[in-house]
This record gives C-alpha cells, structure tokens and sequence, in this order.
C-alpha cells in the first residue's frame, strides 16, 4: 500500500473515476475540488474491490440464498443496492441510520481497513481503543475488531512519544569482588549505579524479550528528564555494543551531525516495524 492515509487514498480514486468519465464524454460539470458524493462513490468502490478479493466465495453463497462460511454465518449478511456485504440483524426496523443498523463488514488483515482505523483515531485526536472501536461500529463490522485496533493505536508514533515505553534489559553480571568471599572491608566504594534488584522482575507472566528490538538503523526517542516526552529529540542506533552474555545495555546514538552514546533505558524504541 503507497497511501499513508485514507484520505489521500479515496482522493486519488475520486480523481481517476472523474478522469474514466471524461474520457466517456459524460456530460457533468466536475468543480476543482472532490465532491462528497465522488468521495463516498470512491470510498464504496475500494470497499466493493476488498470484499471482492477477501469474501469472493461468501458473496457468492449470499447472492444465491446459501449460508456463508462459518466466520460470517453468526452475521447473518447480505448484499445492498451497491453490491456490498453488510450485517444483517432484527433491528431492521429501528430509527437508526441505514448504515449503523447494517454495518459494512471489513475484513481483519487488509491494508484498506488499516487506513480505516487510523482515520478514525486520528480524526478524533487520536482516542484510545475503546472510543475508536465505538465509532468504527456506526458504520463498519471489523472481524476481531478490538484486536486489530489495538494493533494499530499500538504503532502510532504521535501516542507512542506521549507515553513512551522504555526499554529494560536484564542486569549484567556481578563483578568478582561481590561475589567472591573476602575479609570485611578489603574493597570499598561509592556505589552510583543506583538500587541493585535482587529479581528482574516480581511476575515472571508476562516477561517478553524486547532486546532484540534494537539494533543498528533503529530510530529510537532520546529520554530527558527535564523536558516533557513530546519535545524528547529522535536519533537513530549508530552500533550497539552487547556485553559478555551478548545483550546490549549500551548503544551509541545519531541525532543529525552529533554522535553519542546512552544506556538503552534511557532510549525508547518507536513501533514502526
């Protein structure tokens, strides 16, 4: 997919269905700008083209009476006057608009409905899960809908920067003069390194290895603490430099012409892979 937004997507559609009509001689009057029906005209065709190439057996089995497979059957859909799949339902009879009792129904693994959910969590400055799968019903039935939504928001860079996770590696080994049996007070300093933890973590339920996540080419966002994460700068992992066990707690940085090292906690990786 070349388009990086809804809009651009339907835009450029409207405009190739506006050049095929002039081409035809249609004799319409088109102004400079996309109109709202060239809009929803565009966006019902990309639409038409996705269920087309995901369901093309279950719109079959629809338009002649049978039953659909088993991911649709619960759905019960049928086709419109556009030829779309939508869901079907009791509430036929409701005050609701059209396309709030019978949503289109969109599928989960599919570039179109990718661009869909971030129009909606970007529209509406940038919500969270619930609230964009709240407005996506009023119009579309996503399969898995809550998954692949959280998905999406997860890879949002802007959301990512305002709560920006941090990475936390396992802590490197204990040097030999910690270890090793001594009379009292035979090696002594002052400790900056900061609390030592006895355990990594408290639960060991949802450990997951993030360390492999940074490497060279990584576009990480700087940690300071005495500005707000908004205004954090970005650099890109110039090397790392793993330890003995070969995990990295330290990498060396490129923020445009300055080259610098930090510890990877102090280095939040962005979600763009």
């Amino acid at each position: 997919m070349r388009f990086s937004s809804l809009g651009k997507l339907v835009r450029i559609t409207a405009l190739i269905f506006r050049f095929y009509n002039k081409c035809k001689r249609v004799k319409n009057s088109f102004p400079g700008y996309i109109t709202v029906p060239e809009y929803n005209f565009s966006l019902n065709r990309l639409i038409y083209l996705t269920q087309q190439s995901v369901f093309q057996d279950d719109i079959l089995k629809v338009s002649q009476g049978r039953l659909p497979s088993n991911q649709l059957r619960r759905l019960t859909p049928f086709l419109d006057s556009d030829k779309l799949l939508r869901v079907g339902g009791r509430i036929h009879k409701s005050l609701l608009p059209f396309e709030s009792k019978h949503q289109i129904i969109l599928p989960k693994k599919h570039a179109l409905t990718n661009l869909i959910i971030d129009d909606a969590h970007m529209s509406y400055l940038h919500a969270g899960p619930q609230s964009v799968q709240y407005l996506l019903l009023q119009r579309y039935w996503i399969l898995s809908c809550r998954d692949i939504v959280r998905q999406r928001i997860h890879r949002c860079v802007r959301c990512f920067r305002a709560r920006p996770t941090r990475d936390q590696p396992i802590m490197g080994p204990l040097p030999a003069s910690r270890i090793r049996p001594a009379r009292p007070f035979l090696k002594t300093a002052v400790d900056y390194a900061g609390p030592f933890f006895v355990r990594a973590n408290k639960s060991s339920k949802w450990l997951h290895d993030r360390g492999s996540a940074i490497r060279e080419g990584t576009v990480v966002v700087v940690c300071d603490e005495h500005l707000p994460p908004l205004q954090w700068k970005l650099a890109r992992v110039h090397a790392v430099h793993p330890g003995s066990d070969q995990v990295t707690r330290v990498v060396t940085l490129k923020a445009g012409n300055t080259i610098f090292k930090r510890p990877v906690v102090k280095i939040c990786p962005l979600p763009l892979e």
